[in-house]
This record gives structure tokens, C-alpha cells and sequence, in this order.
């Protein structure tokens, strides 16, 4: 998209846009289609010849009407159906050369340019996509245009809409079938932040950045869509000069076949007894010997009638063959019998090696109770000197017990005696 311009002296001038440029040249193609979104059935159209001719939006050819200056605004009238959230009632709002809207968010700074905006072009543009009623609304501007004061509202019909952009856009282009107020109303008297924050976060480039919020996203887009027109016509232009190296070589091959010889294959038919009339043109017997080997394709898989001497030798070959392959059958069932004997003994084997297992772990069981009183034997076994030492050591110690015993009951018995010595007795 080149770099916009804004004329100087718009008086003597056009106002014109890319689109409007695309659109003349492409249009002395018949390709005028290329500005809107890709249409394959369209391309294909076109590529095969039976495109329609693209008709213009069918204004008069009369010159057109005076251009006009709208010099500055005077009120805009809101009615309460515009955004009855934020104007709950019919609001007449006084305009002047410099206008400074201030508020909270949401107090409907933003709704007045909507509703300026409607009046111009009819439409709303952040509100193209929702389901909003607030462009139905019927809001009035009063703008001052060439000395006088008119009263605008907003445009319903497509044209109302070109006559507008006649009146006060100098737009005298007869090709578009779509009106462009909007774009032009974008272009030339309101400049979204929004859309200007989104191309600089995009793009680098400041140029194109200016370029793209100057000419608004309709141009854009009508730029991607000859960038795709562009490139699926590279890709036909790739696949048609495969198709045309395809047939040169066909005919290359073609040029190298000999000629037909009519002569040569008349006198061929008639030789052969085919039914083929010899004077009838060569693409008849060509289409005719087609038929016929297409039919010969279809029948040839199928298998001659043998004669009854033939049948009767097969039959002996597969009685034969039915003897022997009874006698295989005979000798694998004894096969088969052996094995299924074999399989019942090894069953009976695997039984009694299951009881012999249940028997052998029972016993380990056993076994396994009575180890500790084999830790205790083997015990007495190793050290048996010792405990042999250690039960004589006990009887000698029960005997001194005893001995013990036996001398404190003495001398429980004798202690009177013994508490008096025998030379004292003596003396008496």
C-alpha cells in the first residue's frame, strides 16, 4: 500500500485511494474480482473464459452534482433509542470548533463520536459485527456546509450513501458496486487510537503504518486478497507449463510414430476373416477392434469346456488323489492317537508328582516343627562334658546344702550349750 497524500488544495483535486487504482486497472482485465475476498469458483471462471462481466454500481452518467464544504459542526441530536444507558432521554449536545470530552470510562465520551459518525455514513463501524440496535437510531447533526446550516441524518440506502460521498468526498468513482462513505468518513475525519495502536504493534515500518490508518483496513484487506489471488495464480501458472512440458512430450512421441499404411491394413482384414468392412475409415476399425479386445479381456479368464474323456481322466486324477490323501488321513488319526495316549500318561505322571510334591511338602512341615528340638540336641551334644561338669557341680552344691542345713539345725539344737564354755562348767 503506498504512503497516502493528502492534497493541498482539495478544491481542484480528487480524492483518490488505492483501491480506487486497483480497481481501474484490474477492471480493464475483467479482473476486478481480485479486490474481494478468494473465491476459487471465481478464479476458475475467469482462467476457463466464462466469467461475467463485472457491471458497474449503475449511477447516472450525468456530471456530477457540486461539490460541497462542511466547514464545522454546530449539535448533534441523540436520542434516548441511541444508547439508552448512557442518554436517558433525547440529548441535544452544543458543538463548536475545538470540542473536549472528558469523564469517567463509561459515561459515553466515545458513544457521541458513534452517533457523529452514524449520522455521516449510517453505519458504526466497531459495531459491523454485533448484534447491536443502536445504529438503527435516527441521530441528526447539524453542520454547518458552505455558509448555511444543514441538518444530517443518517443514510439507509446505498444511494444515499454514493450521493454523499459525491457531496462532500469528492468520490466520482462509478466502479465500486459497494459505497465507501464509511471508509472515506474513517479516511478524512476520524482517526481511531485503537486501530492505530494495533498497525504500530504489528508493523515497524512507520510508512506503512501511516499508510494502513489512512486508508482504513478495507484497503488492507483489499490488498491481502491480490496477494492470495496473486499467489494461487502462480501456483495454476506452475501446474499449466507441467501440463504443456507433458503434452510437448506427448507430441514429441507422437511425431516419431509412422504413418498408417490403409492399404496395408485392408488387405490385412481381408486376410484375417475378421468381420471389419476393408473400405470403412480407420477410426471406425480402430473403435470397432477396441470393442473387440475389450470384450476378448472379459471372456478370456474363463475356463474351455473340457470334452467327457478329459472330465473322466480328471475324475480318475482326483479319485487318486482322494486315495492318498485318505491314506494321510488315516495314518495322522494314528498319529494323533499315539499322541493323545502319550498325553493321557504324562497327565497321570503329572498327577502322582502332584501327590508326591503334597506329600514331600507335608514331610518338610514336619521337619520344620521339629527343628528346635534338634537345636536343643545338637546343643546337649556339642557341650555335653560341660553339662555333665555343670549336673556334678549341682550335686555337690545341693550336697554342701545339706551339709549346711544340717549344721544350722545343730546349731539351733546345741545353742544353749555351745553359748557356754566347758572349762567354766568344770570350775563349779
Amino acid at each position: 500500500v503506498p504512503v497516502g497524500r493528502i492534497p493541498e488544495d482539495e478544491a481542484d483535486r480528487e480524492i483518490t485511494s488505492p483501491s480506487e487504482s486497483w480497481l481501474e486497472q484490474l477492471d480493464q482485465e475483467g479482473l476486478a474480482f481480485c479486490l474481494d475476498e478468494y473465491s476459487q469458483k471465481a478464479l476458475e471462471a475467469y482462467v476457463d473464459g466464462t466469467a461475467e462481466v463485472r457491471k458497474a454500481a449503475g449511477e447516472s452518467a450525468d456530471a456530477p452534482a457540486a461539490i460541497q464544504r462542511l466547514t464545522t459542526l454546530q449539535s448533534i441530536t441523540i436520542q434516548k433509542s441511541f444508547r439508552a444507558h448512557y442518554y436517558p432521554k433525547d440529548w441535544v449536545i452544543p458543538l463548536h470548533t475545538v470540542n473536549l470530552l472528558y469523564g469517567p470510562n463509561g459515561t459515553g465520551k466515545t458513544s457521541v463520536l458513534s452517533a457523529i459518525e452514524l449520522a455521516m455514513t449510517g453505519e458504526i463501524r466497531s459495531l459491523t459485527d454485533l448484534k447491536d440496535t443502536s445504529a438503527e437510531a435516527e441521530v441528526a447533526l447539524s453542520a454547518a456546509v458552505d455558509g448555511r446550516t444543514v441538518e444530517l441524518r443518517p443514510p439507509r440506502e446505498a444511494a444515499e450513501k454514493k450521493e454523499r460521498e459525491r457531496q462532500f468526498y469528492k468520490s466520482r468513482n462509478t466502479n465500486r458496486t459497494a459505497p465507501q462513505l464509511q471508509n472515506l468518513f474513517h479516511r478524512f475525519n476520524y482517526l481511531s487510537v485503537e486501530e492505530t495502536f494495533l498497525f504500530a504493534a504489528e508493523q515497524p515500518d512507520i510508512s506503512e503504518i501511516f499508510s494502513q490508518v489512512l486508508y482504513g483496513p478495507e484497503t488492507s484487506g483489499m490488498w491481502r486478497n491480490l496477494e492470495r489471488y496473486k499467489e494461487k495464480c502462480g501456483s495454476l501458472i506452475t501446474k499449466y507449463e507441467q501440463n504443456l512440458e507433458v503434452l510437448d512430450d506427448r507430441m514429441k512421441k507422437l511425431s516419431q510414430i509412422l504413418p498408417v499404411d490403409r492399404a496395408a491394413l485392408r488387405a490385412y482384414l481381408n486376410a484375417s476373416g475378421l468381420s471389419f468392412d476393408p473400405e470403412a475409415p480407420v477410426e471406425e476399425i480402430l473403435m470397432r477392434a477396441q470393442a473387440l479386445l475389450a470384450e476378448y479381456d472379459k471372456v478370456q479368464e474363463f475356463a474351455p469346456v473340457l470334452s467327457q474323456d478329459q472330465l473322466w481322466e480328471v475324475r480318475e486324477k482326483w479319485v487318486r488323489r482322494r486315495g492318498i490323501v485318505s491314506e494321510q488321513i488315516e495314518t495322522l488319526e494314528e498319529k494323533l492317537q499315539r499322541v493323545e495316549d502319550s498325553t493321557t500318561d504324562l497327565l497321570d505322571r503329572e498327577a502322582r508328582l502332584q501327590n508326591t510334591c503334597q506329600e514331600t511338602e507335608r514331610f518338610l512341615g514336619s521337619l520344620q516343627a521339629l527343628e528346635p528340638f534338634v537345636k536343643q540336641l545338637q546343643f546337649r551334644i556339642d557341650h555335653k562334658a560341660a553339662l555333665e561338669e555343670y549336673q556334678h557341680c549341682l550335686a555337690q552344691q545341693a550336697a554342701c546344702e545339706e551339709k549346711v542345713n544340717h549344721l544350722e539345725r545343730l546349731t539351733e539344737s546345741y545353742a544353749g550349750i555351745l553359748e557356754v564354755p566347758p572349762l567354766k562348767q568344770k570350775k563349779k
